[in-house]
């Protein structure tokens, strides 16, 4: 399970978030001490990992995987905001998608303490 979110370059609080458990159940799944994974959490788990529940519970090797490399998973606070900026004409559209590339650019220029601001909008 940890590689392939490894792999797919997943932290484990985006796990955590997409599953609803918390960050150190994940971990507890990556290093065993979980050892029969809820089928509520198995099912969607290997969706996000782009593999199947035998997979994840050893039962079969890794040559099953499905390519979610152009998969995207997002929370509804991110459908929500994508939703809202296709409303806009394209003008508006680039101009929004811009500043936020500015904003990406110099996010280690914002002090510390407004930090926290800009990383509760985002979520």
């Amino acid at each position: 399970m940890k590689k392939r979110r490894k792999e797919l370059r997943m932290n484990a609080d985006y796990i955590a978030d997409k599953l609803g458990v918390s960050r150190s159940t994940i971990f507890r799944y990556e290093n065993g001490e979980i050892e029969k994974m809820p089928i509520s959490v198995l099912k969607p788990l290997s969706e996000i990992l782009g593999t199947t529940p035998a997979y994840l519970m050893g039962w079969e090797d890794e040559t099953n995987f499905h390519n979610p490399k152009n998969t995207f998973f997002l929370t509804e606070e991110e459908k929500e905001l994508i939703t809202q900026i296709r409303d806009f004409d394209e003008p508006i559209r680039d101009d929004l998608l811009s500043y936020i590339a500015d904003l990406h650019q110099d996010r280690d220029k914002i002090p510390k303490s407004e930090q926290h601001i800009c990383k509760r909008k985002a979520n």
